[in-house]
């Protein structure tokens, strides 16, 4: 007597297969980014300056001849700032 083999489990084409829950889950409180889109969202309760918004997004521009270059980064007033307090 041959022993019947057993069908492989089910298999979910990628369309409805169930998302993780990491994936699921809502963004962290504080966070900038939103997931799948190009819009950027800061904090309303004064967590990120006004100095620091403007700063990441200049570094978030898609268009690189758009983005900030490394000396332009150096010489932010944001970043000039947090160096000296960090070398004193």
């Amino acid at each position: 007597m041959r022993r019947r083999r057993r069908p492989p489990p089910a298999r979910h084409p990628p369309t409805t297969r169930p998302k993780p829950p990491w994936l699921l889950a809502q963004p962290r409180r504080g966070a900038c980014c939103v997931a799948g889109s190009d819009e950027v969202v800061f904090p309303e309760d004064g967590t990120v300056s006004a100095e620091a918004r403007e700063l990441l997004l200049a570094l978030l521009q898609k268009n690189p001849e758009r983005r900030l270059s490394l000396q332009a980064v150096l010489d932010h007033p944001w970043t000039k700032r947090h160096t000296a307090a960090a070398s004193a």
